[in-house]
């Protein structure tokens, strides 16, 4: 690399250093995270599932007052519902906006679909649909969610 390379690479360093510049999000690995929780769900593995939030974490669904506190609360909600819910069953979230909105802080707006499939993955209906705004954070093991409100959508009608 030319002296002139490396210089205006040092300029350009100390510019954003100067100009309280922050990294970019690491959208790929909260999009991983999330992928990983439509895994475990998709699996009904709670453990796995719910070491994806915080020991503090707030699980709700507005408008109504249904709100989970901790995760000793997500994992009790969660092992009541899994054995009830058909294999056929999946999660699936799509990521949309990433945003930082603090010192390690990012929000996050998701849509979360819960959707039958057939014996092949396909999917075959949508039986819910959420708008999902989540508080996440990195730590050493990968991210953690420490808030998530997932607000119930309308209910599509079906084709005809």
């Amino acid at each position: 690399m030319s002296r002139v390379a490396v210089a205006t690479v040092w300029v350009v360093l100390a510019l954003a250093a100067r100009e309280g510049f922050t990294a970019p999000a690491p959208t790929d690995a909260i999009r991983a995270a999330w992928s990983e929780l439509d895994a475990a769900w998709a699996a009904r593995d709670l453990e796995r599932m719910v070491r994806l939030f915080a020991d503090e974490a707030v699980f709700a669904f507005p408008p109504g007052d249904y709100r989970l506190d901790g995760k000793p609360a997500i994992r009790a909600h969660f092992a009541a519902q899994f054995p009830k819910q058909s294999p056929a069953l999946r999660h699936v979230t799509e990521v949309g906006h990433i945003r930082p909105v603090g010192d390690g802080l990012y929000a996050v707006d998701a849509g979360v679909r819960v959707v039958r499939t057939a014996d092949d993955g396909a999917e075959l209906s949508v039986l819910r649909a959420f708008a999902v705004f989540a508080l996440m954070r990195a730590r050493e093991q990968g991210w953690e969610l420490l808030e998530v409100r997932a607000f119930r959508l309308p209910d599509e009608p079906e084709a005809r």
